[in-house]
Order: C-alpha cells, then structure tokens, then sequence
C-alpha cells in the first residue's frame, strides 16, 4: 500500500527496491544488504533514478536491533539461509512486520534440477544456496516460523508467497 513502510532484505544493487519505490511514491523503502559494493552500486542507481523515498543500507541485517516497517520483502534469500526458522523469527522480531512477501526458485522448475539431486549430483543453482524449495519445503518452512500464507503462486520457476506473522 501507497504510504508504508518497507524493508527489503538482501537487496543486492536495489532493483526491487527502486521498483517498488517508483510504483508507491509515498512509501519509505529501505534496502539493507550485506555485500557493500552492492549497496555502492544501489546508492549510483538511486541517484540516476532521482527518487527520494529509498534509502539502502550496508549491513547485516541480523545484526539491526529496530527497523519498524509494515512489509518486508525477502526477493531470493531465504534459499540462502540454513535456519530459516530462526531467521524469519528474528527478521520478524527487528521489524515487527506482520506481511512478508517471499520469492524463492521452484525446486520443480526444471526436470534437470531433479535427475541431478537421484543421481547425487551438485544441483543447487546457486553455490551459496541451502536448499532449493518445493512448495511444500517452503510451506513448512514458514510454518515452523509461524507464518501463514495468504497467497501462493509458482511462476517463472519460483515461488511466491504473502505471508502474516502470528495468525
């Protein structure tokens, strides 16, 4: 919604960031992301852009004690974690947002992905990644967090879901 607050997590160089500043010009945006040229790079895309309502930040994001905002974006992170419980409850604690909207790629996005997991061959798509989701790995996922979800779409071999905190 147009006037809110939003935190997008592991925002890299601030596309979706900048995205949804353009698109909800009232709104306060912050990215926070732990890769400082990253960051670099989002603060020279801010500048082009000429918005005003984006602010990126360079840091660990479990290390923030109290950023208050109404929505938190995690746009492919949380394949990135190994204790997702624990980071969705503790992202959930610094912000006390109750909506979370989630992407993360679709584990049966490809037949490939699948055949190279039977075989036990390397199949993640990312190096740094945890674990690649099934929609139902997903759903466990943010219900050990005790989220719900409120909306759930695969598309372009992802997933992603609005989620509430609590319900």
């Amino acid at each position: 919604k147009d006037g809110s607050k939003v935190l997008d997590v592991g925002c890299g160089i601030g596309i979706v960031s900048l995205n949804v500043a353009k698109c909800l010009t009232k709104s306060s945006i912050i990215g926070v992301d732990i890769k400082k040229q990253n960051i670099i790079t989002a603060n020279e895309l801010l500048n082009k852009s000429k918005l005003c309502n984006v602010n990126f930040i360079h840091g660990d994001i479990n290390k923030q004690k109290n950023i208050k905002v109404d929505y938190v974006i995690l746009s492919n992170i949380l394949e990135h974690i190994e204790n997702r419980t624990k980071f969705l409850k503790k992202i959930q604690k610094i912000t006390n947002s109750k909506i979370f909207l989630i992407r993360v790629p679709n584990f049966e996005r490809d037949w490939q992905i699948a055949m190279r997991k039977e075989l036990g061959i390397y199949y993640f798509s990312d190096n740094d990644h945890k674990i690649e989701h099934t929609v139902n790995q997903l759903t466990n996922d943010l219900e050990k967090a005790d989220f719900k979800i409120q909306e759930l779409i695969t598309t372009w071999g992802e997933i992603w879901a609005k989620c509430e905190y609590g319900i």
